[in-house]
């Protein structure tokens, strides 16, 4: 394998082959590289449970080279508690001595600065995800959006994303409020996912294909036309990280209902996108999830896009690539 370099919208994008022995054996033209790469550089390294991450911070630090590390998914104490004994084990093993020599930890919200305090980082700075930005940020009257289409894109895990919690508020919505209103579940689901699916809506007596639509995944441009033409993104995780869900919703203007445990700024200002239920589940939170969406539902034009527009302002003022991308040069130059 040969080094090989290009150019991918302007920024100089370095091949180099693959990592062999799981990972651990780096690429000798990635070594030859990275030995004669003019100083001073900085490297960011992703995600967890990685292990050439281990092998590409000892190549650093052989070569004097800071690096920033971001380890995805939500890194706090209560979600490591969920994640295998393997996996705790290498967190505590490997991933410690990564979190105490980098340069920068890059949390991606405020419940990870603890843990990753407490795992030995030097620094810990938090800078949001963006997301993938559609070209179009039209915001669609209401009266252009679908009458009573309550939309959620992401995997169908009932536990995590508290499916069971969301069709508890439709069949409340539709059974007890008798409101024509249909919750699409947009992602990816394995058969006993679905099944369960069914089986909630069974309890609920509510109706596939009619009450919930099991959509599939839609992606691209697809995606954002459908959220566009939502009244509202609803998600009632139990845990959950910086769901870029929740803020492709809100970058095109669709208010959301998610529990008080998403760490999303949904206030900037006067503007308001959205509301937060308590991360609960009794009776009193699913109320309050049918309170919000009643409420929304209730808005005529006007007062819907004042929302609509809300929703857009705390995506662009909180987590918008603009602002994610200032705020990481100053995470490199720091």
């Amino acid at each position: 394998w040969k080094q090989r370099k290009s150019t991918v919208d302007g920024v100089t994008v370095h091949e180099f082959g693959r990592a062999t022995l799981g990972g651990l054996k780096l690429p000798t033209p990635f070594k030859r590289w990275l030995a004669n790469l003019p100083k001073p550089a900085v490297f960011h390294l992703h995600t967890k449970f990685v292990p050439m991450n281990f092998a590409l911070m000892r190549a650093l630090r052989k070569h004097d080279i800071s690096y920033v590390f971001t380890p995805h998914n939500p890194y706090s104490g209560d979600t490591l508690k969920r994640k295998g004994l393997l996996k705790r084990f290498y967190t505590n093993v490997v991933d410690r001595r990564l979190i105490a020599g980098a340069k920068a930890v890059h949390a991606l919200t405020n419940n990870e600065v603890a843990t990753l305090s407490a795992l030995g980082a030097r620094t810990v700075s938090v800078v949001p995800n963006t997301i993938d930005e559609p070209a179009d940020r039209t915001i669609k009257p209401r009266s252009e959006r679908e009458a009573g289409r309550i939309c959620y894109i992401g995997r169908l895990e009932i536990l995590q994303k508290g499916l069971d919690r969301m069709i508890a508020v439709i069949s409340h919505l539709v059974n007890i409020d008798h409101l024509d209103v249909r919750l699409h579940l947009v992602g990816p689901g394995i058969d006993s996912q679905q099944q369960a699916i069914r089986a909630l809506c069974q309890k609920h007596s509510l109706v596939i294909g009619k009450d919930i639509l099991l959509e599939g995944p839609i992606l691209g441009d697809g995606k954002y036309e459908f959220i566009r033409s939502s009244i509202v993104y609803l998600q009632l995780s139990r845990w959950e990280g910086l769901s870029l869900s929740i803020l492709e919703a809100m970058a095109v203007g669709t208010p959301v209902v998610v529990t008080d445990v998403v760490p999303i700024r949904l206030q900037q200002g006067a503007h308001i996108g959205g509301t937060r239920v308590p991360n609960t589940d009794d009776e009193a939170a699913i109320r309050e999830a049918v309170v919000a969406i009643k409420y929304l539902l209730g808005l005529n034009d006007v007062q819907f896009m004042q929302v609509a527009q809300g929703a857009q302002h705390c995506y662009e003022a909180n987590y918008g690539s603009s602002v994610v991308a200032k705020a990481l040069e100053q995470l490199y130059l720091g």
